[in-house]
């Protein structure tokens, strides 16, 4: 049993190491194996035995690496489109998390209900910047940030981007 669980973590590493992901449907491959495995098991020879576990092993390599290519395809669909970055797209949501406040702005997690924008495709989950236009414009000093909940429900104006680089992913983006 060990080696078939290590047979599907090999298989979920697999497909960290491949330059796009594989279409799904190969994935039906997976299924004339098993039958094929089950039919050599139930064979009283050694040689069709060993020949099944083999088999049985390849099977869980296969079903790991579509398992984390189906998960990684089913993640990725839930993104912003390239045509939608950096447009004014009006959103009604809940904020999920307490914002995190530090001297440029505030940070929040944002649960999107409803895209008000006609046509916008936006992700369920996004993390929303509001900054503090006080650093940017000494003259206007009455830019105040509004006092934002977790819980609230919130009818904004958002002009969002893709995430580009992984090295502070939850940071502000000064780049």
């Amino acid at each position: 049993m060990r080696a078939y669980i290590l047979a599907f973590v090999f298989g979920v590493g697999l497909l960290q190491q491949q330059a796009e992901l594989p279409d799904l449907l190969w994935a039906w491959l997976l299924v004339p194996g098993a039958v094929g495995a089950f039919l050599l098991w139930r064979c009283r020879a050694a040689i069709f035995s060993i020949t099944a576990k083999i088999l049985l092993a390849l099977i869980f390599l296969g079903a790991g690496f579509f398992w984390a290519a189906a998960f990684a395809q089913w993640r990725l669909a839930d993104a912003l489109p390239h045509e939608w970055e950096g447009r004014d797209i009006q959103l009604a949501g809940v904020v999920a998390e307490l914002p995190q406040a530090n001297e440029n702005g505030l940070r929040f997690a944002f649960d999107v209900e409803q895209v008000l924008t006609e046509g916008a495709i936006v992700p369920k989950r996004i993390s929303l910047a509001w900054y503090n236009e006080r650093h940017k414009h000494a003259e206007n000093s009455g830019s105040v940030l509004p006092r934002i909940n977790a819980g609230e429900r919130w009818q904004i104006t958002v002009r969002l981007k893709r995430p580009h680089g992984s090295v502070n992913p939850h940071g502000f983006d000064f780049e």
